[in-house]
């Protein structure tokens, strides 16, 4: 069997926007950002942070206002796809809450940008990440996940290596992280016709 390599965009060039209706009384917002060239580990660690501070723990960005302060929505998380180049931002909104939440999801990711948040935050999600990635040894089914991960991104990084050059990540790597990220895709799954004005 020939070896393919996967291509991936790494810039969105339009947003493309989707909307489906069924019969569902919560509505649900996907946002799909494309994370740039991440062509170092550093790069690819850098994002991993990022998308962690964003939106990817209880204390993230996301949480702590979309969720908590303007109570946007049931949930809203950010994950990173190495594999794919993408960042999800997944969220359970009321209808007539889709364009507000939309709209402080992507403020945000200027305020990650800008460089606004605290040095407590980004102290809080790196000890996340690599307290995580201290117990990915604590198990054979772990180890197994870790090493395949790294063969499939063509890195040999031990689970150590990685949490050492987390801990050494800089504000500035995670602002220019989230400078590369831009909006490709806004899905939205919402009730039938007659909860349409709702969205508007």
């Amino acid at each position: 069997i020939a070896h393919r390599e996967a291509s991936t965009k790494a810039k969105a060039e339009r947003v493309t926007e989707k909307t489906d209706r069924m019969d569902v009384s919560q509505s649900k917002l996907v946002m799909g950002f494309r994370i740039g060239e991440l062509e170092s580990q550093e790069e690819k660690n850098a994002a991993k942070l990022m998308v962690a501070l964003y939106g990817g723990t209880p204390f993230s960005r996301l949480f702590l206002n979309v969720r908590e302060k303007y109570s946007l929505c049931y949930y809203c998380a950010a994950r990173l796809d190495k594999a794919t180049g993408t960042m999800l931002v997944d969220s359970g909104v009321e209808a007539a809450n889709k364009q507000k939440a939309q709209d402080e999801i992507l403020n945000q990711l200027d305020v990650v940008r800008n460089g606004e948040f605290t040095d407590e935050e980004l102290d809080n999600t790196i000890l996340a990440l690599t307290s995580a990635l201290g117990s990915v040894t604590d198990t054979l089914g772990g180890m197994e996940g870790w090493y395949l991960d790294q063969i499939l991104s063509g890195s040999s990084q031990s689970p150590e290596e990685n949490a050492r050059q987390i801990s050494s990540l800089t504000r500035e790597q995670v602002m220019e992280a989230a400078g590369k990220v831009t909006l490709d895709t806004v899905y939205f799954l919402t009730g039938r016709e007659e909860n349409a004005h709702e969205s508007n």
